[in-house]
């Protein structure tokens, strides 16, 4: 205590001048500047198009069970991924999207029949190719086997009983669905929906028994927590995580149209380099229900384009003569305007004095 009051009183006497603080706060916040590294950025066209392209989803739909959602990709030359299993996992959830016990859904399998019955086809047979249909996913099976056009599901006793089944269970728990899907570097879509899926021929037809007035039971409310493509590298921005879409009626279908941008991102001294993907995104919602006019699958769609244009991220190191000159032209300018405001104040005081001084002598 003594030594620092001693301090205090011998300060004023000082003979040397001591550094700006205004110098000490600037050049310190150059030195942070040049401690960290900038990312320089290069556009040239796109050449690559072998390998797979990644996409990486975290979905939550509060009130579509696990049993009756389903996830699909299809590209524009017509190859399809249907009810992909292996790399997504379906977590059941309550209705506010709290994680369940992992335990088999307590729902209603739809298409359960006992295993001596014989459903009808109705005149589907395929020329006794196919004698029985227990379940609406074999009649509809049968119908595109045989190329004939299906408006409607509802007339079929097999379609009936099962759409009583799933009304029943389908909105009494949410899903969550985490993983990835590989696909082709090419347009494409994925989509998330209830239902199953069927392919006949060269067609892709998304089957999930809800006519019109059935889908308006079905609430595709959902919360993505994630969707990006490709490996994560510092800075990247995905503009998809955390949307809450709302669907404040049943049977609304939700699109995402995503712009990718390949991107490489190299670290400093090149010690690492990724190939990976940033996107832009734009969003749509519609209503599917009776009375709207319009077309499409209840659930959440995500096309997806790539742009020809990559983009080369390299980290770099801030260059040291650079630092030195900043550092220079910070003191150097504070002195600068340091010496103008004294000679400013000099110069007022001796105005001052001398119109004192003639005063005095007048």
């Amino acid at each position: 205590m003594l030594i620092g009051r001693l301090a205090e009183k011998i300060r004023p006497f000082d003979a040397f001048s001591k550094t700006l603080d205004e110098i000490r706060i600037q050049t310190f916040t150059e030195l942070q500047h040049y401690q960290t590294l900038k990312v320089a950025e290069t556009l040239f066209v796109d050449v690559s198009r072998s390998g797979k392209l990644r996409i990486n989803l975290d979905i939550t739909f509060f009130q579509i069970s696990c049993g009756f959602i389903n996830v699909d990709v299809m590209d524009s030359s017509g190859e399809r991924i249907s009810s992909i299993e292996k790399t997504i996992t379906k977590h059941r959830t309550d209705l506010i999207g709290t994680q369940l016990e992992d335990e088999p859904t307590e729902v209603l399998q739809a298409g359960i029949q006992l295993k001596d019955q014989c459903g009808s086809c109705y005149g589907a047979e395929n020329g006794g190719h196919r004698k029985c249909c227990n379940s609406c996913e074999d009649i509809i099976s049968a119908y595109m086997e045989m190329g004939w056009a299906l408006k409607s599901t509802e007339q079929f006793e097999q379609c009936q009983r099962e759409q009583k089944e799933k009304h029943i269970s389908i909105n009494k728990e949410g899903c969550r669905l985490t993983g990835y899907v590989e696909v082709n570097k090419i347009q494409g879509n994925l989509h998330v929906a209830p239902g199953n899926t069927f392919s006949g021929g060269s067609s892709h037809s998304h089957v999930h028994n809800l006519i019109p007035y059935e889908a308006r039971d079905v609430n595709t409310t959902h919360f993505i927590h994630h969707f990006s493509y490709g490996e994560a590298y510092p800075g990247r921005v995905d503009p998809m995580d955390a949307i809450h879409a709302v669907a404040k009626e049943g049977a609304m279908m939700f699109s995402y149209y995503t712009k990718i941008v390949p991107t490489m991102y190299v670290s400093a001294n090149n010690a690492t380099s990724k190939q990976t993907y940033q996107y832009s995104v734009t969003t749509h919602k519609k209503s599917l229900a009776r009375g709207a006019g319009e077309k499409g699958l209840p659930g959440l769609f995500v096309y997806y384009e790539l742009s020809p244009i990559m983009v080369k991220m390299e980290e770099l190191y801030r260059s040291t003569m650079h630092f030195l000159t900043s550092c220079c032209a910070i003191i150097g300018g504070l002195f600068t305007v340091a010496g103008i405001i004294d000679a400013m104040i000099y110069q007022g005081q001796r105005v001052v004095s001398k119109r004192l001084h003639g005063a005095k002598g007048s």
